[in-house]
């Protein structure tokens, strides 16, 4: 019996030792926050990001800016949009991947950016206090444009999305 076990565990190691192979070199490598190239004539730079939270960390969620789709962001990412003047509707989608961990998947904001500049677009969720049969209480999830000041110290924790699309129009 003993030899039985001892056989059903290395086959198990051997198994999953098999999973664990080295580092693909043309794997894509994650890039730190850094500033992005200037905005062609016209446009203002836009920073999409989404900060690190220890809730919904898994859940992907795809970026839409006036229903183009921009990216994906995962949790502590970012991407780099250039964009004209004018208004916006933001929204998220749930890739398939995601949408068995979550119950939002459409959250939903508008924003206005005004001259050409750098901005900065904030995925920003909070999380309150645990209610009797849940984990934790979702209190918002919005979007929010903030200034440098109040991003930098953010973004630059997070990591670079490679976008779908890099120059929008409203």
């Amino acid at each position: 019996m003993l030899r039985n076990k001892f056989i059903s565990l290395m086959g198990t190691l051997a198994v999953l030792g098999g999973c664990a192979a080295p580092p693909d070199s043309t794997a894509p490598v994650t890039k730190p926050f850094s500033a992005a190239a200037e905005a062609p004539a016209g446009h203002a730079t836009l920073y999409v990001y989404r900060p690190e939270n220890r809730i919904k960390r898994m859940v992907s969620y795809d970026i839409f800016l006036s229903e183009t789709k921009v990216t994906t962001l995962s949790d502590s990412t970012y991407t780099v949009v250039y964009a004209k003047p004018g208004r916006y509707i933001v929204r998220t989608d749930t890739p398939w991947f995601s949408k068995s961990l979550t119950e939002s998947s459409n959250i939903q904001g508008a924003f206005v950016i005004p001259a050409t500049g750098t901005y900065f677009l904030k995925f920003d969720r909070s999380y309150g206090p645990a209610i009797p049969g849940h984990p934790y209480t979702i209190n918002y999830e919005r979007w929010s444009l903030l200034t440098a000041e109040n991003a930098l110290p953010e973004i630059r924790a997070t990591t670079f999305a490679a976008a779908q699309v890099m120059q929008l129009a409203p």
